[in-house]
């Protein structure tokens, strides 16, 4: 008896052992599986588009919910602002389910946002107007800059930073809350001052632990590509320049100067006679406000992109290109919001922009576009800002904020190559790069001082910043973190759960 009883024992755990390491084998099956999905739709979107698509398709089943049961669900939510901003801010299905009439008056409802004052949205349903009942035009709370409001900024803000911040920097929030972090790791409000000495903003300038307070801004420099980097000095001299040029010369209301430029073989080789490399230029206006302007606009060619067809690029090919581009310097004027999410395709709008083919699958282009293609493409036609690439003047445009970097990119159809390019080739794309760092020098000062957007634009391998000086967290070396760029902790939030959002309302 007790022989068979081990006998049982041991068949009982091998067979438990063998059910143990099958599902094992299952999962991770399925993890390559899916891996391999997602990594398919990596190549033509973002990475936080194409898991939205793929749990749309494949994994999601809170989506397959009717929406009695979403209702309901949402009648049991906490009546704060901050739960509802929440749910709204994650939950794809409950943006779409917004759009409905009984959220029409709704503090968070998207049917107000055309910006146009004359619109009033009470006679013709407006998908989008100034008008919200008991708010005046223009100061009605917005869901989409929640953080500029008063009652959200603190609540919502930190969850919604500590949710984007790596483990590091979310361990060293929880650990430091008896600090008062800075909104900016270059700017700091205390009863000391709220600037390092020698910046454009307020200051002391006696000694502060032992030592004299100096400007990195002075120290460090801004990269304007792998070759050539700008130092303060030299703007600094030409800002001199162009304030006797404006003093002698009063009729003049700006100055422009080009500070440096790159002319290495490496950004002239789509052989384009109008293909130039990196600018620095400076525009000083006579109130004394002043622009740095980083620009480059990188030419592909023409039959840069062989599955061009039908006035269509495809996207995969697109995001290749655009990812050369930022290899070679374009992501130091452009920088990404997150690791992945390419600027440059937000000139071409989900569900909206037809420019782009996303493969042979008619799921895929029925989930961007929904039964309603035929009439985007006439409302993105007349567009003044947005025309097709595949005709001649075709134009792609989207401004890029990131606290205080200032961006712009620009897809147009270079015109000077349409004479050589062949019949059934794709005609030479310009991708123009372009930031903006802003800054004053004022009458009453005896030279310029570092700006606070010059702080942000700075390598950061340029300069050592001291962070027990400035009780500020520093920037975080890990890419996917929410802190890697030279924002701070409470910098700008933008929504890139919107992209979703846009693309698939239509499905």
């Amino acid at each position: 008896m007790e022989l068979l009883k081990k006998k049982f024992d041991h068949f009982f755990h091998r067979n438990i052992n063998w059910q143990e390491k099958h599902r094992r084998l299952r999962i991770r099956e399925w993890r390559k599986e899916t891996d391999d999905v997602i990594s398919a739709l990596e190549k033509e979107f973002d990475p936080l588009i194409a898991r939205g698509i793929f749990n749309l398709r494949h994994s999601s089943k809170l989506y397959q919910l009717p929406d009695e049961i979403w209702l309901q669900i949402i009648s049991y939510i906490a009546p704060t602002r901050e739960s509802f901003f929440m749910l709204r801010q994650v939950c794809r299905r409950f943006r779409k389910l917004m759009e409905g009439d009984e959220f029409r008056d709704h503090r968070f409802t998207s049917h107000h946002e055309c910006g146009r004052n004359s619109c009033d949205g009470r006679e013709v349903f407006c998908s989008g107007s100034g008008f919200v009942p008991g708010w005046l035009p223009n100061l009605r709370p917005s869901y989409r800059e929640p953080l500029e409001r008063g009652w959200l900024h603190h609540r919502v803000g930190d969850l919604l930073h500590i949710d984007t911040l790596c483990m590091r920097c979310s361990k060293l929030v929880r650990v430091n809350r008896k600090y008062v972090f800075s909104s900016c790791k270059f700017h700091q409000e205390s009863e000391r001052g709220a600037c390092h000495y020698g910046t454009s903003g307020p200051h002391f300038k006696l000694p502060y632990n032992g030592f004299q307070r100096s400007c990195i801004g002075t120290r460090g420099h801004v990269r304007l590509c792998e070759h050539k980097t700008i130092k303060w000095k030299e703007v600094e001299k030409h800002l001199v320049e162009c304030r006797k040029v404006i003093t002698n010369d009063r009729r003049l209301q700006d100055h422009r100067i080009v500070v440096k430029e790159c002319n290495h073989p490496s950004h002239l080789t789509a052989g384009c006679p109008e293909a130039t490399g990196p600018v620095c230029t400076l525009v000083f206006d006579k109130s004394g406000a002043y622009t740095v302007n980083l620009y480059w606009s990188p030419h592909s060619g023409t039959g840069a992109f062989p599955s061009y067809g039908n006035g269509k690029f495809k996207a995969s090919e697109m995001r290749d290109k655009f990812r050369q581009y930022r290899r070679e310097g374009a992501d130091l004027i452009v920088p990404e919001m997150a690791v992945g999410q390419l600027p440059e395709m937000t000139c071409f709008p989900l569900g909206e922009c037809t420019c782009l083919s996303y493969g042979s699958d008619e799921h895929t282009e029925l989930v961007l576009y929904g039964s309603q293609k035929d009439s985007i493409c006439r409302r993105m036609n007349d567009n003044p800002d947005h025309r097709p690439l595949c005709s001649r003047g075709g134009l792609h445009s989207s401004k890029v904020y990131n606290s205080f970097c200032r961006s712009q990119v620009q897809i147009e159809r270079c015109t000077s190559s349409e004479q050589q390019q062949e019949i059934d080739t794709s005609p030479c794309i310009v991708t123009r790069y372009r930031r903006c760092i802003e800054g004053c020098y004022f009458v009453s000062e005896k030279k310029p001082k570092v700006s606070h957007a010059w702080l942000h634009a700075m390598d950061r391998t340029s300069y050592h910043w001291g962070s027990l000086e400035l009780m500020a967290m520093e920037t975080c070396s890990t890419a996917g973190c929410r802190n890697f760029y030279s924002m701070g902790v409470y910098g700008c939030y933008e929504r890139p759960y919107d992209m979703i959002w846009s693309g698939l309302r239509n499905d």
